[in-house]
């Protein structure tokens, strides 16, 4: 029957792997790979593989919440609109109920207040912020309460609260030496641009020292844009000179950095310092700059500046005694507003494209899930049909394996048990030639106490020999029953044989272990009375031939003496009465009455043993 079940097994794995193949991907792999994703800031990835996962609604709630989170924090790094996450509250109380880790808890505080800023509470998103920035300081994670910080400083900003900006960060400058170096020079140049907003030309210097960290750190092009609006900052303050002094340095450092924006800080400044030529120089300059970018740049939309440079024009032809006209510059407005126009019809025209485009994959979703139902169907009533033939297999197997085991068992035990009878018999064989040997040369009320443990003995014997001739029966009844068994499961008929052998086989080498035993092989020899030392010598000996025999004999009957776990010793090693008599220095009677006693304090400890009717010597052989 095995060479007829293997190829149903490879049947049911095949449908397995078909079935396994038409589902979709495994939700908890991919959200692992999305974290990963996230972690690397790699945001549009991860979208793409959570756009994979279908069926939100059939995901437990860990993974569901999970996907929501995943997907908003996605969003956040690609700088998108977080209204369209309308699951976000959800997750959030998720991550606050569920704190596994306090980055994800304060960026529970993140993407709220971020949420709120996308909605225009403000004011909400502020206090938001400011409990992620409380936690964050209570949990000493600095690189979390400068992302809050910085997203609190944009609201601020947004909403012209320089007074509340340059508060907050003067507090971050005071810890300035554990700020990360490229967090240290934005805020100093912060600092001075908030005030300047503000009309306070107090720090205005600071952006030299912003410029020297950026440049120290390597960073550049942010260094290079310090440099401008300090530019810009010395021109708002009327530092006419130190400005230009600026914007040359910038020139000779970086020619190609913002040469438009450049060129109009300078001409700027030549109009207030009254120096007309130079002003239009300036001014001519910027206008070939600027179209030079939007000639490289189609889509690059420069208003303010070019709103910067005919504001400029306009007040130079005035002061030239020149005709005004905005003409001009309506017209580059009004070019831009057709190409915003256009642009916005061309993105409803590919938010309606891609609508249909959506519409279209949920119908192939909805076909491709009833297929994959259908399918799955149709393979579950295969597996069912398959594991019902397996499990009605199995169990008929299971069936005749089980009568075989316990047949081959009770073989054993039998087979053992007509062993150790034997043993028995051969001892008390020896016991009774030595009491008729001692009977001659003893005493009358001595001979009554030998002559009855002789009668003892024989009635044993007797009952032993009965018991041996019942064990045989039984034994061809079993071996008849193993014979008969399915010629499919001839193994299992070996193993009992070998089995059967192998247990024969040890207790010969255990017999041949003891009698080799120099201690043993004297006392059979010439039977002594035994010392302390010989005692100790024997419970070594039965230790390692049967580990662990008298802890085991404690902790089953903590009861028994000594004197009792001497007994038990050489009864094991197959000592007889009378010799044990001569070790202990006392009469082959008193070693019976003391075999007697111990197997009542036994029975007295533990009621179900000899339950067989075995004797002392019997069970503990077992033991």
């Amino acid at each position: 029957m095995k060479h007829k079940i293997k190829p149903i097994l490879y049947i049911a794995g095949i449908l397995l792997l078909f079935a396994t193949c038409t589902r979709q991907p495994h939700a908890s792999a991919l959200l692992q790979q999305t974290d990963s994703l996230l972690h690397h800031h790699q945001p549009d990835s991860a979208l793409q593989l959570l756009f994979n996962i279908k069926d939100e609604t059939s995901l437990p709630e860990t993974e569901r919440m999970k996907l929501v989170w995943n997907k908003a924090m996605a969003h956040y790094q690609l700088e998108m609109s977080l209204l369209e996450d309308s699951l976000l509250y959800q997750a959030i109380a998720y991550y606050r109920q569920h704190p596994t880790d306090t980055a994800r808890l304060l960026d529970t505080y993140l993407l709220e207040g971020m949420y709120l800023r996308w909605k225009e509470a403000n004011d909400e998103a502020i206090t938001v912020f400011d409990k992620g920035i409380t936690l964050a300081i209570s949990r000493k994670d600095t690189t979390n309460m400068l992302v809050l910080q910085r997203k609190k400083l944009e609201v601020l900003y947004k909403q012209s609260r320089f007074l509340e900006c340059k508060a907050m960060i003067e507090d971050m400058l005071r810890i300035a030496h554990k700020l990360p170096v490229k967090e240290h020079y934005q805020m100093v140049y912060s600092l001075a641009l908030v005030s300047q907003l503000r009309g306070d030309t107090s720090n205005i210097d600071c952006p030299e020292k912003g410029f020297q960290l950026a440049l120290e750190a390597g960073d550049t092009l942010f260094a290079h844009h310090i440099l401008r609006n300090h530019g810009c900052m010395l021109v708002g303050a009327h530092r006419y000179r130190e400005a230009i002094a600026q914007f040359q340095r910038l020139i000779r450092l970086n020619p190609d950095f913002l040469p438009y924006a450049v060129q109009l800080s300078l001409a700027e400044i030549y109009i207030n310092l009254g120096k007309n030529d130079s002003a239009f120089y300036y001014l001519d300059k910027a206008a070939q700059s600027m179209d030079k970018e939007q000639k490289l740049k189609k889509d690059r939309i420069m208003l303010s500046f070019k709103s910067l440079y005919y504001q400029m024009q306009s007040a130079l032809n005035e002061r030239m005694g020149l005709p005004y006209s905005g003409q001009v510059f309506r017209r580059y407005c009004d070019s831009i507003t057709e190409d915003l126009k256009d642009k916005h019809n061309t993105a409803l025209r590919q938010q309606e494209t891609r609508a249909q485009l959506q519409q279209r994959n949920y119908e192939l979703i909805i076909s491709r899930q009833q297929m994959e139902l259908r399918i799955a169907v149709v393979v579950s009533l295969l597996l069912g049909v398959i594991l019902a033939l397996i499990v009605l297999y199995q169990q008929n197997l299971k069936k005749k394996e089980r009568t075989i085991r316990r047949l081959s068992s009770e073989l054993q035990k039998y087979s053992k048990q007509l062993k150790d009878n034997e043993v028995l018999m051969a001892q008390n064989n020896e016991s009774i030639q030595e009491l008729q040997m001692q009977l001659s040369t003893q005493k009358a009320s001595e001979q009554e106490a030998k002559l009855s443990l002789i009668k003892q003995l024989e009635e044993q014997n007797r009952q032993l020999n009965l018991a041996n001739q019942n064990l045989q029966h039984q034994i061809e009844a079993h071996w008849k029953q193993l014979k008969s068994a399915p010629l499919k499961t001839p193994h299992l008929q070996e193993l009992t044989t070998e089995m059967l052998r192998l247990k024969e086989r040890e207790e010969t080498l255990t017999g041949q272990l003891i009698s080799t035993h120099p201690l043993v092989a004297e006392l059979r020899s010439k039977p002594r009375f035994l010392q302390p030392e010989d005692f100790v010598r024997i419970a070594t000996l039965v230790n390692k031939i049967y580990p662990h025999f008298i802890e085991r004999l404690t902790e089953a009957f903590p009861k028994l003496t000594e004197l009792d776990q001497q007994l038990c010793c050489l009864i094991k090693l197959g000592f007889s009465v009378s010799q044990i008599a001569v070790f202990m220095a006392v009469s082959p009677t008193s070693v019976s009455q003391q075999k007697s006693r111990m197997k009542k304090r036994i029975l007295q400890q533990k009621t179900d043993s000899f339950t067989e009717g075995e004797t002392l010597d019997l069970w503990l052989h077992r033991f």
